[in-house]
């Protein structure tokens, strides 16, 4: 099935040119957002991002430019931008805000100099690369709980993402807290004693 069939179809609001969107494209685009959600998003709010994709293709079917790319390209695109709206939609909290002379809390800016501005962004580099060699489980809670409204994912949740029990879920937490505080403890105690 050529793309520009189902572009036509779609813009002719047949209900055809959808069904074949998702027949041609909609594995692909499925398997990718799997790839790279799967540790944050259940199955059923990927399948959500997917389906909400399709109809955001359907209703903005013109602004589609075949020159600019491919409609599969065009679908996974949409379809990724759905899957990060579920996750900001999922996590009210207000990420910390770094510049270079300022950290904005809460709306409220809090001015920092130079040098611990530096400090800051040496010691969120380092938790990234200790959070990287966390083993899978552990790493996907504590990305899961970094963008947790309250700073922590439900237990529950991931359990059914993993497959195993919101215990071993809250077990593995505790483990990689730990092992995060034995990679970062002589970054943390420099940092607070401001060197």
């Amino acid at each position: 099935m050529e793309d520009l069939e189902i572009v036509f179809k779609i813009m002719d609001k047949e209900e055809e040119g959808l069904r074949l969107l998702l027949e041609c494209h909609g594995g692909k685009v499925n398997s990718y957002l799997k790839k790279k959600f799967s540790n944050i998003l259940s199955d059923i709010e990927i399948n959500e991002a997917l389906y909400e994709a399709a109809r955001k293709v359907w209703d903005k079917i013109e602004s589609y430019d075949e020159d600019k790319g491919k409609l599969g390209a065009w679908f996974l695109i949409i379809a990724r931008n759905c899957a990060n709206d579920i996750i900001s939609r999922e996590s009210k909290f207000e990420a910390t805000e770094l510049t270079e002379s300022s950290i904005v809390v809460d709306g409220i800016p809090l001015e920092i100099s130079k040098t611990e501005s530096k400090k800051i962004t040496k010691l969120k580099k380092e938790l990234k690369n200790a959070i990287k060699e966390l083993p899978l489980t552990q790493k996907s809670i504590i990305e899961a709980d970094l963008i947790a409204e309250n700073g922590k994912a439900s237990a529950t949740r991931l359990a059914e993402i993993h497959g195993t029990t919101a215990g071993s879920i809250r077990g593995s937490r505790h483990k990689a807290i730990k092992n995060l505080e034995k990679k970062l403890s002589d970054t943390l105690s420099n940092f607070k004693k401001g060197k």
